[in-house]
């Protein structure tokens, strides 16, 4: 589970790439464990990433009269090493035998006002009313209360209302994302197409399928432009000759694997609106789809699945023979 004020304020605030990395090592995280140990190897291969995207690299450029200036670019790791989302304990003696043990913050505190500032409008606006509704969600719940308390006849939708009610906007809301699609999906399509799927799922609440974003909207929830979203034309030289290309954005992928279907509507008063409606359960990743990726991930893959025939098999001998199931 991934908690929406996460993915909807601190997103924007470190960058879907650092986002994703923040979501890949909390999927190893399991149950109530905020500690993980996945190689720096693994997360590259399932977050389709190089070690210098995780850790960090030294770039350099010249300035005209000044020679060469050289500068450290963060890595995604330290970004949310920075913000107090991860702890990182580096364990061996070198290289070779280098280990990471990951600790995890697993519901990222409200933003502090300087973090707040440097977010969108759009977005600051958002996050004031959604602190608005937590307020008056409180003062609700304190004027109902001594009521609930005094009465002998308990309103059970009142009772069902209070414990659905969240007051902390921390805890307000949570995506459910599949493993499967994190391990295996993300490194196929990329974590930059893998993070607007996820984006769109968190505003497909409960049950539905669909849900109505506007394109400026998801821009700057993940901090992509128009063009990064919609895909734009591109133009390359070769000799003498310009050639024009077509870039697919992110929807595009989405929509050429089956995981998104998007409706264009023209409204008169905002232009173009979109409906989008998304594949909650992506299916199993087809054989040519397996051969491209990362040699480990596949081998991954394939354990999975060795595990869950396994289970499978084990389940019926115990039904077969009469025995006690337990699912």
């Amino acid at each position: 589970q991934i908690p929406n004020y996460f993915k909807y304020y601190w997103t924007p605030l470190i960058g879907h790439k650092a986002a994703s990395v923040y979501e890949m090592i909390l999927s190893f995280a399991h149950g109530n464990s905020d500690t993980c140990h996945p190689s720096l190897n693994r997360l590259c291969a399932h977050l389709g990433m190089d070690r210098r995207e995780l850790i960090g690299r030294e770039h350099q450029f010249r300035i005209t009269g000044r020679g060469i200036q050289k500068y450290l670019k963060q890595g995604t790791l330290e970004i949310l090493q920075d913000h107090g989302l991860l702890f990182i304990e580096v364990g061996g003696r070198d290289i070779h035998t280098r280990s990471y043990t990951f600790k995890i913050l697993k519901n990222p505190p409200l933003l502090v006002p300087e973090q707040f500032s440097r977010l969108p409008k759009l977005l600051q606006e958002s996050h004031q009313r959604l602190i608005e509704r937590c307020e008056a969600d409180r003062v609700k719940l304190s004027g109902f209360l001594p009521e609930l308390f005094q009465s002998s006849e308990k309103s059970r939708d009142m009772e069902i209302w209070i414990e659905e009610l969240e007051l902390d906007p921390t805890y307000r809301g949570y995506t459910q994302i599949p493993n499967y699609f994190k391990h295996y999906w993300t490194p196929f399509i990329g974590h930059k197409a893998a993070s607007v799927y996820e984006m769109i799922l968190s505003f497909a609440h409960g049950d539905k399928d669909a849900c109505y974003p506007s394109l400026s909207r998801l821009g700057a929830h993940l901090g992509m432009s128009y063009s990064e979203l919609a895909g734009r034309k591109r133009k390359i030289r070769k000799g003498r000759e310009i050639k024009e290309y077509h870039e697919q954005g992110m929807l595009e992928i989405l929509q050429e694997h089956g995981l998104l279907f998007i409706e264009a509507r023209s409204n008169s008063s905002n232009g173009r609106s979109y409906v989008f409606k998304i594949l909650k359960s992506p299916p199993l990743l087809a054989s040519e789809q397996l051969s491209g990726l990362p040699k480990p991930v596949q081998e991954s893959h394939q354990k999975l699945m060795e595990r869950c025939r396994d289970d499978l098999e084990r389940l019926v001998h115990k039904a077969s023979t009469g025995g006690v199931v337990s699912v």
